[in-house]
């Protein structure tokens, strides 16, 4: 070394290189050599390098990419490649925000397509939301008429059910499954089977058909049902006109009744007594010659009327005048009108096997 170092070795500069090449392993011992320059770099992404005329630099901080973006690689440029985050679009030199960032209320709205721009970086229901149509505005107006609308549900609806409005609650809105009001979209989400609205006491369901769950109307006071007829109410029900079975023998019913025991009136002729019609004598006739009837309201011996129970016999004229004989009847000679010119009263006489009657009883 002390003799041959410094007369073997010398300071010397680093190769120099030019154009697309860099001067490489310049160090102790060696002035490098001129390398070409990489056409990949070996920094991270986000980070650049530049190399020409003889000079390799180190990894430097990329800064070109925009907001809501991310470098993809390292670069030999200042002009690092970058991509838009998730949920972004490239326009030009910056990153829009998309409706892929937005949710929309799935209860009341369609989102849009996840690439539909939002305005600028805001995304909001306007920008990315279609709303959907509402029950109301498919049924319409709510009222006591059956809705057509869901009683258009061909369907068949189990027993005790009918298709009817669905009810929201108090402060909500319903929707369709759409855009439209129209029965695809609409039908099966604002209708639904639903059971006949419930009623007790004295209340039944009343109009519960296709379209409506009915309403709670109280038990009438009177029955609409024919004389004979008889229906029952409450507890949610009103049956239909059913056949009255009380009315005794001899009697006819007197009108429609809102329970089993229907009013009823004896027939003509008989007369109620306690829950039977007892025959009375208007049904029978007496002899008249011979019998003078009883009061019409005279009750029979049960159904059966008779002359016995019906009738009183008449006196007879045997009786008022006695036996007859050829002399003048006492009973005629006191008879105080005058007698006609060549006439007397005398008793009359009756044909053979018949019978004078006195005008009464007596």
């Amino acid at each position: 070394d002390s003799s041959c170092q410094k007369a073997c070795c010398s300071e010397q500069s680093c190769k120099t290189c030019s154009g697309k090449f860099y001067t490489d392993k310049c160090q102790a011992g060696t002035i490098g050599t001129c390398a070409a320059c990489p056409t990949s770099t070996s920094c991270s992404a986000g980070e650049y390098q530049t190399c020409g005329d003889g000079a390799l630099s180190k990894c430097l901080k990329c800064s070109n990419a925009p907001e809501n973006s991310a470098y993809s690689e390292g670069s030999l440029s200042s002009e690092c490649p970058w991509k838009c985050n998730e949920g972004y679009m490239k326009s030009g030199t910056t990153c829009v925000a998309t409706c892929a960032l937005y949710s929309c209320d799935a209860a009341s709205s369609i989102p849009l397509k996840a690439s539909t721009l939002c305005n600028g970086t805001t995304c909001s229901s306007e920008s990315c939301c279609t709303p959907k149509a509402t029950c109301g505005s498919y049924i319409g107006a709510s009222s006591d008429a059956p809705s057509a609308k869901c009683a258009a549900v061909k369907d068949a609806a189990s027993d005790g059910k009918v298709w009817a409005p669905m009810e929201a609650s108090a402060g909500t809105t319903l929707y369709c499954k759409g855009t439209e009001s129209d029965d695809s979209s609409c039908q099966k989400a604002c209708c639904s089977e639903q059971s006949c609205k419930t009623c007790s006491g004295k209340f039944y369901t009343d109009k519960c058909q296709a379209g409506t769950i009915g309403t709670c109307a109280a038990c009438p006071t009177s029955t609409s049902c024919s004389a004979g007829e008889y229906q029952t109410c409450g507890d949610g029900a009103l049956s239909k006109c059913l056949k009255c079975s009380n009315a005794p023998e001899n009697s006819a019913y007197s009108e429609g009744s809102l329970s089993s025991e229907c009013p009823w009136k004896c027939n003509e002729g008989y007369m109620k007594s306690g829950t039977t019609c007892v025959a009375t004598c208007a049904l029978y006739s007496c002899d008249a010659a011979s019998s003078i009837p009883l009061k019409a309201s005279t009750l029979c011996n049960g159904t059966t009327c008779s002359s016995e129970s019906c009738c009183t016999p008449k006196a007879t004229c045997g009786s008022y005048i006695g036996a007859s004989s050829d002399a003048p009847s006492a009973k005629c000679a006191a008879v105080k009108d005058a007698a006609s010119d060549g006439k007397v009263w005398a008793p009359m006489e009756a044909s053979a096997g018949t019978t004078l009657y006195c005008k009464g009883t007596e």
